[in-house]
Parts: C-alpha cells; sequence; structure tokens
C-alpha cells in the first residue's frame, strides 16, 4: 500500500526538513513558504527516513543518498611505516578524514595516496553532500612485523 507525503525543504540546500504523511494545507504551504521552505508530494510505500533524501535538481521528487564505492591499493588495506594506501574512486568534493581531522577535500582526480609516518590502525572518513559517510580502516604495520 502507498501512500501520499508531503515533504518540505530547504529552498537553497535542498535538504529534507521534514516529511508529513498527507497533503498539506494551503495554511501549512503558505507558512513554510515565508520559512524559506519548498515542498514536493510524493508517494512511497515507505516511510521517509529525511536523513537519507534530498530534493533533486527539478525540485519534484526526493533523491536517496548516494554511496561511496572507494577501493584501496594495496587491496587488504595494510601496509608498513613509510609504505603508501592509494585510494580510488573518490568523488571530486569529498572531504577525507583521518583522526578526526580533515586531511583534504578531493580534487577531479577522484584518487588519493596517503603516506604511513604512524603504525597502528587509521580510521577514515569520507563526507560529501547527498552521500552517506562513508568509512574505511587502514593498517599500519609496526617494523618487524
Amino acid at each position: 500500500m502507498s501512500d501520499t507525503f508531503t515533504v518540505f525543504y530547504d529552498n537553497t540546500s535542498k535538504e529534507i526538513a521534514y516529511a508529513m504523511r498527507g497533503t498539506a494545507t494551503s495554511e501549512q504551504i503558505s507558512a513554510e513558504s515565508s520559512a524559506g521552505r519548498g515542498y514536493v508530494t510524493t508517494t512511497r510505500s515507505d516511510d521517509i527516513a529525511t536523513n537519507h533524501f534530498y530534493i533533486n535538481a527539478d525540485e519534484d521528487d526526493i533523491v536517496e543518498y548516494s554511496t561511496f564505492s572507494i577501493s584501496v591499493s594495496p587491496a587488504n588495506g595494510q601496509c608498513a611505516i613509510d609504505g603508501t594506501f592509494t585510494l580510488s574512486g573518490v568523488p571530486e568534493g569529498t572531504k577525507v578524514y583521518g583522526g578526526g581531522v580533515l586531511l583534504g577535500t578531493m580534487n577531479s582526480d577522484s584518487s588519493l595516496t596517503l603516506t604511513a609516518k604512524e603504525a597502528g590502525v587509521w580510521r577514515i572518513l569520507f563526507e560529501k553532500t547527498n552521500y552517506y559517510q562513508g568509512e574505511l580502516s587502514l593498517y599500519v604495520k609496526r617494523r618487524g612485523e
């Protein structure tokens, strides 16, 4: 069974503010418009998790966030100190974090090389608008390991 939803979103960022089951009244639409929000109506068979969707460029439907598809070399995600990891498939504009620190924002070449200077597990996070947050762990072996 499908339900109709009215989805209100920020006119600038296209991020969804909230979704309500049913069709909004003209008063609701007017009040949200005064607050800088647009709206779309959509029919779905499941609830709308507002933090998993955004409004498309034509502003007439919702779209689910994308998932990162990042590959790492070496493929096992391990290297020795002073070795390197190459991450590929990182979309342009992605913010890359390591140890809670912004390492940089990806440019158009979609690959990133990291040099291993410390042993241990590296937790790398990827953030980009309209994407689920991505994460991967890399392991840097201790000398002689």
